[in-house]
């Protein structure tokens, strides 16, 4: 597991990482598989301004983060980590040209 407390806002809190861990997820996962924490990614700290070229609130620490990420899935790779992962990005190959892009993202909310 990858954490990436990061968000659009463009600040660091109410990402669900922290709280999938503190609800046992890990442990959930490893009993049917080895799973490993890796720790949250580090970036650049978010400053919550608005990019003028790109509209992307906090630019420069997206732009940190995705290198960040990068880095530790490439990590993740040479130690022979994520192979679902690696299924999931090398299936497009199959099928040239239907290479889509998909992304979840769920809010967390205060009730």
């Amino acid at each position: 597991m990858i954490g990436v407390p990061f968000n659009s806002s463009g600040s660091t809190d109410g990402v669900a990482n922290s709280v999938l861990r503190a609800a046992g997820l890990l442990d959930v996962l490893d009993q049917s598989f080895d799973v490993g924490d890796e720790g949250d990614v580090s970036y650049l700290p978010p400053v919550k301004t608005r990019d003028e070229y790109s509209g992307i609130i906090a630019y420069e620490s997206f732009v940190s983060m995705v290198d960040r990420v990068q880095t530790k899935v490439c990590e993740a790779f040479k130690k022979g980590d994520c192979p679902v992962l690696m299924g999931c990005l090398k299936a497009p190959r199959s099928k040239p040209g239907s290479l889509g892009l998909i992304f979840s993202d769920g809010h967390e909310m205060d009730t």
